[in-house]
């Protein structure tokens, strides 16, 4: 597996529009993209349309396209969606990583938020599920913001420390009319919804093993 930087999650990141709704959504490859599906809410209660305008800047350059919903995950109380787009977008590939995540892992996610106006950002996180318990959402608290709210970041890939995606934002919680900490959809738990989707999951415990065999030591 071809190893990646930071920048091509930043370029794979573009904001789904839908009506009213502007989200966050990623490519997984030239034609595949993920969100999450209250992302495409077109009317309460519960009406999503099925069709969405994605628009990313790739190259130095903007590129807007037309998606459709192909997979919902209805298996679950998760609401990842995946979309195919209707012209190829020339990116390098994403992988998806099912990872057993420490308490206070740092972590990273980008999105376009409301507070930030609607401008791309980078938020730093660091995991902070204490339960240790297999929990369909991640609990993710910000390091450095000052964002009072990160509506517009649903959607957005959140990677670990070898830029692979570990989950999916999907959620806030907020006490005094401020976030307090974040929710995400964990890959490892979802696994089986994006294998049916011919979107590969790779083991990173596995991925770091063969790294590490790769490397070789020497005197300096």
């Amino acid at each position: 597996m071809q190893k990646i930087d930071r920048d091509r999650l930043d370029e794979n990141t573009g904001q789904i529009e839908c009506g009213e709704e502007i989200g966050t959504v990623f490519l997984i490859d030239k034609e595949t993209a993920i969100t999450v599906k209250h992302c495409l809410l077109i009317e309460k209660p519960e009406t999503y349309a099925k069709n969405a305008v994605l628009h990313f800047s790739v190259k130095d350059e903007e590129k807007t396209v037309k998606a459709t919903v192909i997979s919902e995950d209805n298996d679950s109380s998760e609401d990842l969606v995946v979309l195919r787009c209707e012209e190829s977008i020339d990116v390098q590939p994403l992988y998806l990583v099912s990872a057993e995540l420490d308490v206070f892992d740092e972590l990273q996610m980008v999105g376009y938020g409301k507070s930030f106006g609607f401008e791309k950002r980078w938020i730093q996180l660091k995991n902070t599920n204490l339960l240790k318990k297999p929990n369909k959402n991640m609990i993710l608290d910000t390091i450095d913001s000052a964002a009072m709210d990160y509506e517009g970041f649903s959607g957005s890939l959140i990677a670990d420390y070898n830029n692979c995606i570990v989950g999916i934002a999907n959620m806030q919680n907020v006490e005094k009319g401020k976030a307090n900490s974040l929710l995400g959809i964990s890959v490892k738990n979802r696994k089986k919804f994006f294998e049916n989707n011919n979107i590969p999951v790779y083991d990173r415990a596995a991925l770091l093993n063969v790294r590490c065999k790769e490397t070789k030591a020497k005197v300096f």
